[in-house]
């Protein structure tokens, strides 16, 4: 499990727990979604994770963040 930290807006952190898993579905939907293919939503380990109606997977600086981790803390 790693620890992912986003800010999303002035004085605030938000701490997100990222699994092997949630790692490894959000490359997948990335290249999915790079090739212009839809996804299975339902079935992803971000599925359901959501603040204010708004999907984790969608906020980009966390996106970013786990799509370029390399096994320590972002």
């Amino acid at each position: 499990m790693k620890v992912v930290k986003v800010f999303p807006s002035p004085h605030v952190e938000m701490r997100v727990s990222v699994s092997g898993q949630m790692e490894a579905d959000l490359k997948d939907c990335y290249k999915r979604a790079c090739a212009g293919e839809a996804g299975e939503c339902e079935g992803c380990s971000w599925f359901g994770l959501q603040i204010c109606e708004t999907g984790l997977c969608e906020f980009r600086e966390l996106t970013d963040k786990v799509l370029r981790m390399d096994g320590k803390e972002v």
